[in-house]
């Protein structure tokens, strides 16, 4: 049923690549690049796949290199074979680590001419960011991810790394050692793989990417540069909430830059070394021609997750989308859908429209996604042992086996009738005693003569014949001379039951309708008609008395004669004595003998019955014993396997799971079931197989079971041997293909006769749903602002020549425009493959590209310059666009109330400095204003100063409050009186107007005592359930206590436990002597002084500081 053209390979469970021979993989020169820990892990996973799938570690036309700041490996468990179970990790070839020990050092000393080619572009001339002391590789910035690349030596080494390389890739004379691939010669492919949210990959990526155009090329016809860039999204479930905010800022700036790369008609690029220009580059040459962005949300909305595998061990997102991106290269070059995937690169992008204006932005859809999931069926090797299981429990079954048609009663019977029927009547004593040859030899003139010589020896030879013939039980081993027809009759009907059964039993094994079950079911029949014919043997009934006495009497009166009794008394006592006996013997003791001896012959039989029904029973117990063990195991085994339905990333998995291996290895093994049909519940073996089991198995087990010369562990093992040797010599060749060289069976092919492939026929029934979910592209965009500019592709990979009936129909519930030419077979491996592209959005469509911006726009530059060239940082910047549909800020100067540009002050100058230079202070910070009166700074608006008390001109009433309050407020004075004025004991407490709206987050002050209005609790930020009332937050709230008092050196309101202003952050003490004088309670800061002066007041009145 299957063919035998897939091949198998590897150090333990796959065959070599010899056997690649007969087939043509269309494969392209590769160089894969990984950058940081993303590219590292995801070349780590394609190497797993590589040695998995060919079992080779390396292919010369493919080489991964690794390029990273940090030694230390990532925060994953370790990449291991599915195939031999070993760790997969990449080779000193295939890694470069970048010391950043000396980068301290570096950026200290940039004006020194080994570093100058660094000053050109370092993005913090002023060096006022630090390279972190305590930071793993770049510290996630990315100006000192380039710096790692760029200084020393580092660029000239990396780039010869490079160039030798991309020239190893390309040389043909090391393909020859793999005749079995059909290396592309006019093509080759090279990926960036990274992510741009850290330091080292996003710092160095553009830089790398235009080396390798350098090194390999720029003519997309032959060069294809892919980029393979993992959003930051992916990694906030791993990322500490400080730092989050730092990733999304690099990836925008890592996104600005790209996009101006890509679409601008400025671009330019140039890597300068200390003493060579390595790239000049200007004009039309863009880092990559086809961009993939990667994030944790497809384009359904579905966010993938941290999965956990242990109880300490989660597998990361990262982690993850590296298997996606691992996967998606290896069908890009060394698959069955090499052509396909190459032949959509190259026409789907044709299709580009024309790119989105909004206002005076143009935004380019230059960025795809990629999405991919597959299942395989792994080497038959790996099910070997299970299908080696269900075998022997399907031969076991048919041993056992019970007669359909109960047909061991009539059986049982018919044994009897034909072999028992006339024992009885053989067995039954009809000769007198008289007849007896003994009988006359007493009677004889010789005995006489004999017994007056040896009187004693005859006496008692006669005593012992007289008691045996008065006995009930006739002597098998010395019976009476008359007797022996009948225990020569006994002894050949035991014979001829144990040469007949043996027959039986071996008539009956070669039965195809009747097993072991029916054999020990027959002698249970057998034993049981014995029983029956016992108890039918009529008895003998009872008389009164002894009726032996008269015989015992003339034996004993013999005994008694005495020597010198004359012969003729002597033959008269004689007679009398064998007359009585006979007489005895005929009209009882015989009847008697008969029934002993029927007796004892069923009795014999049913022993020759039941120590043959021990045997079967045995035989049947041990086998069954087996069957239990072998489907323990099978269990066990199927129990180990994943469920393929419940995993969350359908990466290389295998298509077998545990819901689906008994219907696959029912499949394998077709050509043994009954017409083929392996869909059924139950298969039955064919009737060419049960025949076969028949003459060559089920005698042979039966005479293990009866050798008597072994023992019962040792019949147990030779049965198991034999179960065993029986299915691998006999059954498995039926349907595998030994390989001569290897001793291993060959791969099935996983198809009909005719060339359809089966796998989808041995998945769960939603596995194409699965797939297609699982390949949806992780790029979720706002589709209803704008579209890709060319439609979503979609091509599904099978084994086989055919197409499997309706399979069409199938994709498209799940993908409308699937096509039948969407469909790509091939008789390579037994695989399914579901591949989508989704290609063309502009990055303005990107559904979190607004978030992105926010924390790039509020990210202090002086801390992280987040760009890696110091031509990127100003803003607005001349080459970079913002990348949102939301239209950027006009910037505007912002100067003080004289007109000076105070833009580049900082946050904490309270006066601009250009008017202090002309002798006069502006007050600078916003919302405040410096009081008429005392010249403090105050919040703008206030009525009365805080400090000085006074009332500042100019300032409504506070009766002109209500005017600002909403339209049809109640006010209620016991709510909404300032609780700062009540403690303080104003005799006008103000009213507290909040603000609603827009405003409803900001804070407004008390006019008299500084007290604060708000409706966020201004420590834990929790919405207030009523005004200036936090129930929410935490012991700092302050609006719950009992007492209000004003912080002495800002006017906060805080209560007399509070050791910290909240506003001033000064550590605070209440005043003691303000406290014993019992005055007005005060929160004095311990470096300042209470209002009241209590030192200078005792000073002045004790006379102390006068000028004498």
């Amino acid at each position: 049923m299957f063919g035998l053209n897939w091949w198998s390979g590897g150090r333990q469970q796959r065959q070599t690549l010899e056997d690649l021979k007969v087939m043509a993989i269309r494969t392209i020169p590769s160089l894969v690049v990984g950058l940081g820990g993303t590219g590292k892990r995801a070349l780590t996973h394609l190497k797993r796949r590589i040695f998995d799938t060919y079992g080779v570690e390396e292919l010369p036309w493919i080489r991964m290199l690794s390029i990273d700041t940090d030694s230390a490996g990532v925060n994953n468990p370790p990449v291991i074979s599915q195939t031999t179970g070993e760790f997969i990790n990449l080779g000193n070839t295939e890694m470069r680590v970048i010391d950043q020990s000396d980068t301290p050092q570096v950026i200290s000393n940039l004006s020194a001419p080994e570093n100058k080619h660094i000053l050109d572009w370092y993005p913090d001339p002023d060096l006022k960011v630090d390279f972190p002391k305590a930071a793993r590789g770049s510290g996630q910035v990315r100006m000192f991810g380039k710096i790692g690349l760029y200084k020393g030596d580092n660029l000239h080494t990396t780039y010869r790394w490079l160039q030798q390389a991309a020239h190893d890739v390309s040389d043909p004379a090391s393909w020859e050692e793999f005749p079995g691939f059909d290396v592309d010669q006019n093509l080759q492919f090279v990926y960036i793989i990274c992510s741009i949210c850290g330091g080292t990959g996003s710092g160095m990526f553009l830089d790398v990417a235009y080396m390798l155009r350098k090194i390999c090329g720029v003519d997309p016809s032959t060069r294809r540069f892919i980029g393979m860039l993992v959003m930051p999204e992916v990694y906030e479930p791993v990322v500490e909430n400080a730092h989050i905010k730092r990733i999304y800022a690099n990836g925008y700036a890592a996104l600005r830059e790209l996009d101006y790369l890509l679409n601008s008609n400025k671009r330019s690029y140039k890597i300068r070394g200390k003493d060579h220009t390595f790239v000049d580059f200007s004009g039309d040459v863009t880092p990559f021609d086809f961009t993939f962005l990667f994030s944790n949300k497809n384009r359904r909305g579905a966010v993938i997750s941290q999965r956990q595998v242990s109880g300490d061990k989660p597998v990361a997102v990262d982690d993850r989308v590296a298997q996606y991106m691992s996967e998606a290269i290896v069908t890009d070059v060394l698959s069955p859908l090499t052509e396909r995937s190459e032949s959509i690169l190259s026409n789907i992008f044709t299709s580009i429209s024309d790119p989105e204006t909004v206002e005076d932005r143009t935004f380019h859809k230059s960025y795809s996604a990629v999405g991919v999931s597959s299942v395989k069926v792994p080497p038959i090797s790996h099910f070997s042992k299970m299908i080696e299981s269900r075998l022997c429990n399907s031969a076991i079954d048919f041993l056992l086996r019970p007669d359909p048609e109960v047909t061991e009663k009539a059986l049982a019977k018919q044994f009897f009738a034909d072999h028992l029927s006339k024992i009885e009547e053989e067995l039954t004593l009809k000769s007198s005693l008289s007849m007896d040859p003994a009988y006359g030899r007493f009677l004889s003139r010789p005995f006489h003569e004999e017994f007056r010589l040896n009187r004693p020896a005859c006496v008692n030879k006669l005593k012992q014949w007289v008691d045996a013939a008065l006995s009930e039980t006739v002597d098998v081993n010395s019976p009476l001379e008359g007797e022996q027809h009948a225990l020569t009759a006994r002894k050949n009907a035991l014979e001829l039951v144990a040469a007949e059964m043996e027959k039986s039993f071996k008539e009956f094994s070669d039965d195809p309708e009747r097993g072991y079950v029916f054999l020990y079911e027959w002698l249970e029949e057998l034993m049981a008609n014995c029983k029956s014919k016992l108890q039918q043997v009529t008895s003998v009934p009872q008389v009164e008395g002894d009726p032996t006495r008269q015989v015992k009497e003339a034996i004993d009166s013999l005994q008694r004669v005495g020597n010198d009794v004359q012969l003729p008394v002597l033959r008269d006592t004689l007679e009398v004595l064998l007359e009585r006996l006979s007489e005895y013997y005929d009209s009882r003791g015989r009847a008697l003998r008969t029934h002993r001896l029927m007796v004892g012959f069923y009795e014999e039989l049913n022993k020759v019955f039941e120590k043959q029904y021990a045997k079967v029973k045995g035989l049947v117990d041990n086998i069954k014993h087996l069957d239990d063990s072998m489907g323990a195991e099978f269990d066990q085994t199927v129990a180990d396997l994943g469920d393929m339905t419940q995993e969350r990333i359908l990466i290389d998995k295998n298509l077998i799971g545990r819901k689906e291996v008994e219907k696959f290895i029912d499949s394998l093994l077709a050509p043994l079931w009954h017409k083929g049909d392996w869909k059924t519940v139950v298969p039955s073996l064919s009737s060419d197989i049960k025949a076969l089991i028949e003459s060559e198995l089920s005698y042979k087990l039966l005479q293990i079971q009866f050798d008597h010369s072994l023992t019962e562990q040792v019949r147990k093992e030779k049965i198991e041997a034999e179960l065993r040797a029986f299915v691998k010599t006999k059954l498995l060749p039926r349907v595998f293909t030994i390989n001569p060289e290897t001793g291993k069976w060959k791969e099935p092919a996983y198809t009909t006769a005719d060339g359809r492939s089966l796998l989808l026929d041995f998945g769960a029934e939603n596995l194409l749903t699965l797939m297609v979910q699982h390949s949806n592209p992780l790029w979720f965009v706002q589709t209803h602002q704008i579209g890709s500019a060319s439609q979503p592709v979609t091509f599904l990979g099978l084994n086989g020549i055919k197409l499997p009936e309706d399979i069409v129909g199938e994709v498209q519930k799940h993908i409308p425009n699937f096509r039948t030419t969407d469909i790509v077979l091939s008789d390579v491996e037994p695989r399914v493959v579901v591949k989508q592209y989704d290609p063309l959005y502009s990055l303005a469509s990107y559904a979190t590209i607004g978030d992105y911006e926010n924390y790039y726009k509020n990210t202090d530059r002086r801390l992280n310059p987040m760009h890696t060239d110091v031509k990127f940082v100003p803003e607005p910047n001349p080459y970079l666009q913002w990348l949102s549909y939301k239209s950027p800020e006009r910037v505007t100067i912002k100067v003080c109330d004289r007109g000076h540009d105070i833009g580049g002050c900082d946050d904490d100058t309270q006066f601009c400095p250009h008017c202090s230079l002309d002798g006069v202070k502006t007050l600078i910070v916003k919302g405040k204003m410096l009081c008429p009166l005392c010249a403090q700074i105050i919040d703008k608006g206030s009525r009365k100063c805080p400090e000085c008390r006074g009332v500042i001109d100019g300032v409504e009433e506070k009766s002109a409050q209500r005017k600002t309050l909403p339209p049809g407020t109640v006010v209620d004075q016991k709510k909404t009186l300032c609780p700062g004025c009540v403690t303080l004991g104003k005799e006008n407490p103000e009213t507290m107007v909040v603000k609603q709206g827009k405003d409803s987050t900001g804070k407004t002050f008390c006019p008299d005592c500084g007290s604060v209005w708000t409706n966020l609790c201004p420590y834990c930020s929790a919405a207030l359930e009523k005004l200036t009332m936090c129930t929410k937050g935490s012991d700092s709230c302050i609006f719950e206590s009992p007492e209000i008092l004003l912080c002495c050196g800002c006017n906060c309101p805080v209560t007399p436990d509070t050791g910290r202003c909240p506003r001033c952050l000064k550590e605070l003490d209440e005043c003691a002597q303000c406290k014993t004088a019992g005055k007005e309670k005060r929160m004095v800061p311990k470096d300042g002084k209470c209002p009241e002066r209590h030192g200078e007041k005792d000073k002045v009145t004790a006379g102390v500081g006068s000028s004498e």
